[in-house]
């Protein structure tokens, strides 16, 4: 991996923090953060990542995927280029905002590991990039009209 990036999302923050009896693992029931892996483990310890060894700790949670939540925390997603890393951490705040609610009606389906390797080694990223630069460049064209 090439490419780290760490975030704050509160959809993904407050996933972190639900109870889970599946070995501190979250199972994707999206197409996006399917792309993650078969699974996002959940790395327990909290505080900041502020010594080589908790580095480590971290980097082995990942066990193999592309993400991980961070109890309490945030998340910690991978990439081979920096534009697969940011979209993998959208796709995961989008997979924590849906199981959020979909917690609130049931119980999620999750999706079996054959059906989440359809989409892990998805490294196809230039139209998803493009859509979020562009809804970007939108927003910050908006907010400076909306102040002048």
């Amino acid at each position: 991996m090439k490419a780290i990036v760490h975030t704050h999302a509160p959809y993904a923050v407050a996933l972190s923090t639900l109870q889970r009896s599946n070995n501190n693992k979250v199972f994707p029931t999206t197409n996006p953060v399917a792309n993650l892996g078969n699974f996002i483990p959940v790395f327990q310890p909290v505080g900041l990542i502020s010594t080589p060894e908790k580095g480590m700790a971290l980097a082995r949670t990942l066990q193999g995927q592309n993400g991980v939540l961070l109890r309490g925390h945030g998340t910690v997603v991978v990439g081979t280029t920096l534009e697969q890393a940011v979209l993998r951490a959208i796709y995961l705040e989008f997979e924590a905002r849906t199981q959020i609610r979909s917690r609130s009606a049931g119980e999620p389906i999750p999706y079996t590991s054959s059906e989440s390797d359809l989409f892990k080694r998805t490294v196809a990223v230039e139209h998803a990039w493009h859509y979020y630069v562009d809804k970007f460049r939108q927003s910050v064209k908006n907010e400076t009209l909306s102040h002048k």
